[in-house]
């Protein structure tokens, strides 16, 4: 009778053991092949891009060229978020007069993509975009007037195509519409302001990590 009841106690005590080590089994991750390397998600990247900047034909401004450093994070499957900063040199017209300006850019956006079902694994996808932002305009001193650096809130909306280049690097296209509410650039005692339209048309390169 003993015997038979340490025989129930050991084979009580070794499916215990059995189901602790599967259960284990299944927590820990699995081991890369033999020569093998385990793939890790890639949820960052950082871009360096260039661009045109389309000025609405209200605005006081010649249209440009613009360079652009920006961070993506994957939030979730298909969609991202960039921050993205970009600057570039244009130029005042007032009153007859050109008074060179420097433009910055602050963009926060969520970009959209299909990356499920059959295009998951596509080297090529569409995407939109959605977000919102600030443009700076900073006037060069001149003597015959008083031009102001203004900040100006903007919201932005558009579209765009990337592609993998390699394993960790793509490159993307977007173009991007953008609202704002445009301030008067020499008084700054003038709060009154304009709503103009404006496009962006932007290529970059992206290394992920």
């Amino acid at each position: 009778m003993i015997r038979a009841h340490a025989v129930v106690a050991a084979l009580t005590l070794i499916a215990a053991g059995v189901g602790q080590g599967a259960a284990w089994a299944q927590e820990r991750p699995e081991a890369p092949p033999p020569g093998g390397i385990v793939e890790h998600a890639h949820d960052f990247a950082v871009a360096l891009g260039a661009g045109h900047f389309r000025w609405d034909d209200a605005a006081p401004y010649d249209d440009l060229s613009l360079f652009d450093v920006s961070v993506e994070r994957l939030l979730w499957q298909g969609i991202r978020g960039r921050a993205g900063a970009a600057f570039g040199r244009t130029d005042l017209n007032l009153e007859g007069d050109k008074i060179s300006t420097n433009v910055f850019w602050i963009d926060l956006q969520v970009l959209v993509a299909p990356e499920f079902g059959p295009l998951a694994d596509s080297p090529v996808l569409p995407y939109g975009l959605i977000g919102v932002g600030a443009v700076v305009t900073d006037p060069s001193e001149d003597p015959r007037i008083e031009p102001t650096t203004r900040s100006q809130s903007s919201v932005t909306w558009g579209g765009g195509v990337r592609g993998r280049v390699a394993r960790r690097l793509e490159a993307s296209a977007d173009v991007v519409g953008s609202m704002l509410r445009l301030a008067d650039p020499v008084n700054a005692q003038d709060n009154d302001t304009t709503t103009i339209h404006n496009l962006r048309w932007e290529g970059r390169i992206q290394w992920r990590f």
